[in-house]
């Protein structure tokens, strides 16, 4: 009789120890643990544990009793925030290739798509059709100023005349509203060398108003290097917004 007590008292604290185990541990869908930690603030990397639920990150140290039902071991590699590309042409092929891969294996998790001056068009039926597909990375599109000058002008060789302007200026106000996050020009390419900067900063200045940036692959990448990135500053000082200058670079011998 006595040892069958004992034998009960046991089991019954065995019982009590997984009770409290259980109501005290956190369970999480997703730790990544022993990674060396860039958290995106320009801070020194640190070695710890990232608790994930619901696909949000809720916590970053050492959990005790924490449960994961799936646990990473990322021991001796870098645990980074997704990288944001803010110059790609990937919308070209995402279509094609919705899960793009090459840039996911590169830690993009974020493409800025419709650069240099050339994006789809209208932006809502290709964000329709992505969504539709489903795509790997985040995707975020500018409105190309060489896709609007299209649709108004064509490839025409000569200054927009006001009414010109005044209907490119409602076709980005039109995309701005249909998901844009800004403008982009390829002043190198056609029909956007055929444009003056007065252009630009009009049409610009619609971008600002709602919020968005400007990126620009410049005029000039070589002789007339400095003239262009002058032009550059001087289109988001005029229409007020901020100037990504896309591949910076000089072109040439020195």
């Amino acid at each position: 009789m006595e040892k069958k007590i004992k034998i009960i008292i046991k089991n019954l604290f065995f019982f009590l120890v997984l009770i409290f185990t259980t109501c005290t541990s956190k369970t999480y869908d997703l730790i990544i643990t022993d990674g060396f930690i860039a958290d995106g603030t320009g801070s020194r990397l640190f070695k710890s544990n990232i608790y994930i639920r619901n696909g949000k990150i809720v916590e970053i140290g050492i959990k005790d009793n924490a449960v994961g039902t799936k646990v990473i071991n990322a021991k001796g590699l870098v645990v980074a925030p997704g990288f944001i590309d803010m110059h790609t042409h990937s919308e070209r092929k995402s279509l094609d290739h919705p899960a793009v891969e090459n840039y996911l294996q590169q830690g993009v998790t974020t493409m800025l798509g419709g650069n240099c001056g050339s994006s789809p068009y209208p932006i809502s039926d290709f964000i329709s059709k992505t969504e539709s597909k489903g795509i790997g990375p985040n995707l975020a599109l500018l409105i190309g100023h060489n896709t609007i000058r299209q649709q108004v002008m064509g490839t025409e060789n000569r200054i927009a005349s006001n009414q010109e302007l005044k209907e490119m200026q409602k076709l980005v106000q039109f995309s701005m509203d249909d998901g844009a996050f800004g403008m982009s020009t390829g002043l190198k390419y056609i029909p956007g060398a055929y444009s003056n900067t007065e252009e630009v900063v009009k049409l610009a200045s619609i971008v600002a108003k709602n919020g968005g940036f400007y990126a620009t692959h410049m005029r000039e990448e070589g002789i007339g290097l400095i003239k262009a990135t002058e032009e550059a500053i001087n289109i988001g000082r005029e229409a007020k917004l901020p100037v990504q200058i896309s591949h910076h670079k000089a072109v040439g011998k020195s």
